[in-house]
């Protein structure tokens, strides 16, 4: 496969769409119904009204990224991030963030190389949006490439 340029996502949908379940942690698919709609009225609502409770997703939110950043912390260098729904994890030694997608790829994980988005290739971003049982697969796979399995 060469190095993954700026159409990678789009190439990392084509490649969803040929794998069977897989473990798709490449970008924001929120776990609730009619995403799209939902995050705009939750904008809407929280610019509108300030008053508007969003305790609980927040918290949901942050409940996945401190269960991701703690699987994967033990084999990744990789921050806990105070917003969005990112982790940016380093590829292990002697990799690039490239062919650890690549690994992902061949165990039905899909992740986005951090080269879409830089010039580096150190890194590789997965999206914590998707319900908890998922995600908790994804980072198992994810530890049991970089420990060599």
């Amino acid at each position: 496969m060469g190095r993954v340029d700026a159409s990678g996502i789009r190439k990392i949908f084509d490649l969803a769409r040929m794998l069977k379940d897989p473990i798709n942690l490449s970008i924001g698919q929120p776990d609730f119904d009619v995403a799209p709609q939902v995050v705009l009225v939750t904008q809407h609502a929280a610019l509108a009204c300030p008053q508007v409770d969003l305790t609980a997703p927040i918290a949901a939110y942050r409940a996945k990224r401190d269960l991701m950043v703690g699987i994967l912390r033990q084999y990744f260098t990789l921050s806990s991030p105070d917003g969005a729904f990112y982790l940016w994890a380093q590829a292990p030694a002697g990799l690039t963030g490239y062919q650890v997608v690549e690994r992902a790829i061949a165990n039905h994980g899909l992740i986005i190389p951090g080269s879409v988005f830089s010039a580096r290739a150190s890194h590789f971003r997965i999206c914590y949006t998707v319900p908890v049982e998922r995600l908790r697969q994804g980072a198992e796979m994810l530890c049991r490439l970089a420990s060599g399995g």
